[in-house]
């Protein structure tokens, strides 16, 4: 398949930003853009548990984004699962990263790299699915009601963004996610007492590209203007909203330098001289 304006773009970003911090790259032979050895993506060498996505080697890699901006935090978890729709563990809600604060609420984040500007397509929530996100009976939840309020909400979800072209499956994820929390909430003990804030963290650098920066404008404000109100408005309708709140589009940028201390001055250098330029 023949590589797009864009798809250049990034990829050549991308390299140049792995070579800055870390660098000569050497690729898998096969990808332009796969390293060969995936460890090198990483600050450091995760633990032995580390579940590794499939292109965990990849320089776009969210999960190698993430881990590289979180990994300094003691009690960061990363890919926290939460049990979404019947005890398939395929079928399991899985958050980047969680984090406890002091107070004991839990910081979630899902992390976006480059997705929301290279896969975008009309009608992509929930289409692989087939019918199962709307069949109560497949919802792994405390009770019937909790699952037919929520098949209602994914229903409106996809009314409301039918037919319009955007990274349908952000949304989706986004949208399991919250059934993770309201399951793990309601039939499980792990944040049964705790609150639970759900980010979007995206990477949200300007580095030339006035495709990449169109898509991101378009995926926040998509965020911001459309998903936040449906999501918050659900969770005062089953009174949750003092629980989980859905916190909308965060840009990493802005993050990061508002949480040296609690990332670590390791991971901010890093994390600011590979994806930032600095």
């Amino acid at each position: 398949m023949k590589e797009t304006s864009i798809q250049k773009a990034i990829r050549d970003f991308a390299k140049k930003g792995f070579e800055r911090s870390e660098g000569t790259f050497q690729g898998d032979g096969i990808h332009r853009h796969v390293l060969k050895n995936k460890y090198d993506n990483f600050i450091k060498m995760p633990p032995s548990n580390f579940k590794f996505h499939r292109w965990a080697g990849s320089l776009t890699s969210s999960q190698a984004f993430a881990y590289n901006i979180f990994s300094g935090v003691g009690n960061a978890e990363f890919e926290y699962n939460m049990w979404a729709l019947d005890y398939n563990p395929l079928h399991k809600a899985c958050v980047d990263v969680a984090i406890e604060d002091e107070k004991g609420d839990i910081d979630m984040y899902e992390v976006k790299m480059f997705e929301f500007a290279t896969s975008v397509g009309k009608n992509q929530i929930f289409h692989k699915e087939g019918r199962k996100y709307f069949n109560p009976k497949n919802y792994n939840c405390s009770t019937q009601e909790i699952a037919e309020s929520f098949t209602y909400f994914i229903e409106s979800v996809v009314n409301h963004f039918k037919n319009r072209s955007m990274y349908g499956e952000g949304i989706k994820q986004l949208c399991c996610h919250l059934l993770g929390i309201i399951n793990e909430k309601t039939k499980y003990d792990k944040l049964c007492d705790k609150k639970v804030r759900l980010h979007s963290l995206c990477f949200d650098h300007n580095f030339g590209s006035h495709d990449f920066t169109q898509s991101l404008e378009s995926y926040r404000k998509i965020l911001k203007e459309d998903f936040f109100p449906i999501v918050n408005n659900y969770l005062e309708k089953i009174n949750m909203h003092d629980q989980i709140e859905y916190c909308g589009y965060l840009g990493a940028s802005d993050y990061i330098e508002n949480n040296i201390e609690l990332l670590g001055i390791a991971n901010y250098d890093y994390v600011k001289k590979r994806y930032f330029n600095g």
